[in-house]
């Protein structure tokens, strides 16, 4: 099918590095508007009240500063699978500073030299640990 659509910002003059509600809109042959995150969105908002998502734009004026050099490359690659989330053993959803001080460090204790996150795209709903994303490019609270 094809369809003739145009894509537009309604925010057309942004004056501030970080804008909220930032969306794009997808103007179809019957000028219907259908509104959409940016593929390329780094972080979305979830609303509390419903399962819909802001793009929350940030563009900082000064770049990320490194403070540490880059690790050496190993040798081989040993890759743990972790879930961030259910890395806890209370009945609760872990977070990423519990992930920092409680579990990287076993995994290096371990001897693996690589992580692989699993379910850290957003997604809507918790119980589908990750499978039903809504942005590939945000990483999920």
């Amino acid at each position: 099918i094809n369809i003739p659509l145009r894509l537009y910002s309604p925010l057309d003059a942004i004056s501030s590095s970080r804008v909220l509600s930032n969306q794009l809109v997808v103007l179809t042959s019957e000028g219907e508007e259908l509104f959409r995150i940016s593929p390329w969105a780094k972080y979305c908002h979830k609303h509390p009240d419903s399962n819909t998502y802001d793009w929350i734009h940030w563009d900082p004026v000064r770049p990320f500063l490194y403070q540490h050099t880059r690790p050496k490359r190993p040798r081989s690659l040993r890759i743990y699978e972790a879930h961030v989330g259910i890395a806890s053993p209370a009945e609760e959803i872990a977070t990423y500073t519990n992930f920092t001080l409680n579990v990287l460090p076993k995994i290096k204790d371990l001897g693996y030299n690589c992580v692989q996150l699993m379910a850290i795209m957003e997604h809507a709903y918790y119980g589908s640990f990750g499978y039903q994303v809504t942005n590939f490019f945000a990483a999920s609270r």
